[in-house]
């Protein structure tokens, strides 16, 4: 087992000692939690990366510009139906 030390703004820490004393447990098990789980879920950010990747690489996505405009007409039919 290693040792780490941080520096945590005051509100972090205050916000961390009150979730220590809600769950009963102690601010570092539950801040060696919290990073233990960010490191178990590296992998899958990984992977869905590489599969978001592989989808813009074969053409699966739709343009950004094309996103926009449908939800300006959505926002735009909503508008008129609000404002006759």
């Amino acid at each position: 087992m290693s040792t780490l030390s941080i520096s945590l703004p005051e509100r972090a820490m205050r916000d961390l000692r009150r979730l220590a004393d809600d769950t009963d447990t102690s601010v570092e098990a539950l801040a060696a939690n919290a990073i233990l789980s960010l490191l178990d879920d590296d992998p899958a950010l990984e992977a869905a990366i590489a599969e978001a990747e592989a989808e813009v690489a074969a053409g699966q996505v739709i343009p950004a510009e094309e996103v926009f405009a449908e939800l300006d007409a959505i926002v735009a039919a909503a508008l008129a139906r609000t404002t006759r």
